[in-house]
């Protein structure tokens, strides 16, 4: 058990990125093991139709990068897939299969992945005199497996990292399955050997079947494409290469990329010009990717990572974009679309009804419409202070926190949402990283995890469609 005042503080931070241990990403610092104060549980969750939970083991709560992911195939069959520490140097990928998204068999272990840890030394050189200031302690740092999930028809492609024999070579693995996740085929690395520390990564499918996969390498984004029928990827293209004066993009935030049926293959990461954490998106070419341009005007200034990415859909002919963004120093979740050729947006709120401190959004295909899911306080936000410097640490909750709660809403046309509604609130509950699919019936399933005082549980809770037209 976990002390429901401690967890209050420390889920409240981790919520928004404040507690790291990232992978391959400086400025993790290491942390102390949590208590393990005998207190009464939580008040339990109201249990909703269509709710499942699979409780993790003790040590997995502050394993924050790693976040449920969930798909369905043509024939309707749900797969989920998540990460558990199941040893001190080894984390279990299980996946849980369900025919119809309403009854879920047990979790299934799908693979044994090392975990590779390493010390980063310090920038002290050897000498006599104290340590200064400026001087930059050693790091740990730490592999995490993030599984992805991507479907075409019947076929459903999971994607995760593993460092290679405990490391320190690390590869970004993908594996396909043609009947429901029973079985997959044999493993095989999105790109070639001499990608160092893959992380921060997506995985999508195109209409034609084309596999697309993005990750982050040395500071930069980086996709690869393994088309209809072949045997592996082809050979990975840097997206961008990084602001002028170098030091890399944002390096704490997932990527997202879509290679849309009517235009050209996208990817979207946050950028780090001169601290200012924009999300951007870049466009490929014939001769590789076009010039990246940022999604909007906003300039929000940030001396510190978010570990908040981006999410696309194509609706339409149209793209689709929504991201967390704290330009007016409260986190909000902001939306916007474009025709592709142009790639002009305008950023807008997504949720103006709702008034916490969001994160973490995701969006999905619905039809001719869109479906938006993403994690918020259960109190308003209260906007941070001007000029605060994040540089040693990451942004930081900006509410008291008694919880947080996954929050979804509608789009009918894929241009404009309707109200959100909470999918499942529970007061000092966490409820973090979320991820959705739309069933063939309509309704929506939705998977993320949730913190309480008795640890960590990944959560799948059915939003019938009746519910989002309210």
């Amino acid at each position: 058990m976990i002390s429901t005042k401690r967890l209050a503080t420390l889920l409240g931070l981790m919520a928004l990125g404040v507690l790291v241990g990232y992978f391959a990403t400086p400025g993790n610092e290491k942390r102390p093991p949590l208590p393990a104060e005998a207190v009464p549980p939580a008040p339990p969750n109201k249990e909703l139709t269509g709710t499942h939970r699979f409780l993790l083991g003790e040590g997995n709560v502050q394993a924050d990068r790693e976040t449920p992911a969930i798909a369905v195939d043509g024939k309707g069959r749900v797969l989920l897939a998540y990460a558990e520490q199941t040893a001190p140097l080894e984390r279990t990928l299980f996946v849980v299969r369900s025919a119809d998204g309403v009854t879920f068999e047990k979790p299934t272990p799908f693979r044994k992945v090392p975990i590779y840890k390493y010390a980063a030394g310090t920038s002290r050189k050897k000498t006599d005199s104290p340590p200064a200031e400026s001087d930059k302690p050693a790091m740990t740092f730490s592999t995490h497996v993030l599984p992805r999930l991507a479907t075409h028809g019947d076929e459903i492609t999971l994607g995760w990292v593993e460092a290679v024999n405990g490391g320190p070579k690390v590869v970004y693995y993908t594996a396909t399955s043609t009947d429901g996740g029973k079985t997959f085929g044999e493993p095989q690395a999105a790109h070639s050997p001499e990608v160092a520390k893959p992380g921060f990564t997506a995985l999508s499918t195109s209409a034609s079947g084309e596999v697309e996969a993005s990750w982050l390498d040395g500071g930069k984004p980086v996709v690869a494409v393994k088309q209809p029928g072949s045997a592996g990827f082809e050979a990975e293209t840097v997206a961008y290469p990084g602001p002028p004066g170098g030091g890399g993009i944002c390096p704490c935030c997932d990527t997202a990329v879509i290679h849309p049926e009517k235009g050209p293959l996208l990817v979207a990461f946050r950028n780090n010009d001169g601290d200012r954490r924009d999300i951007w998106i870049a466009a490929a070419s014939d001769k590789g990717f076009k010039a990246a341009q940022p999604i909007g005007k906003h300039q929000w200034t940030f001396k510190g990572c978010p570990h908040d990415g981006p999410s696309l859909a194509d609706v339409g002919g149209r793209l689709q974009v929504v991201f967390m963004d704290a330009h007016t120093g409260v986190n909000r979740v902001y939306f916007a679309e474009s025709d592709l050729g142009s790639l002009a947006f305008e950023p807008r709120e997504l949720a103006a009804d709702s008034k916490g401190s969001q994160g973490h959004p995701r969006i999905v295909r619905n039809g001719n419409g869109l479906i938006a899911i993403w994690d918020e306080s259960l109190e308003p936000a209260v906007a941070a202070k001007p000029g605060e410097d994040h540089s040693k640490g990451h942004h930081a909750a900006a509410t008291s926190g008694s919880g947080r709660a996954v929050r979804v809403a509608a789009s009918i046309d894929g241009k404009s949402f309707g109200p959100s509604i909470a999918v499942n609130a529970t007061e000092n509950a966490f409820q973090l990283n979320p991820a959705a699919v739309v069933l063939p019936s309509g309704d929506v399933l939705v998977a993320w995890n949730e913190l309480d005082a008795n640890g960590k549980t990944i959560v799948t809770q059915l939003v019938s469609k009746s519910q989002l037209r309210k």
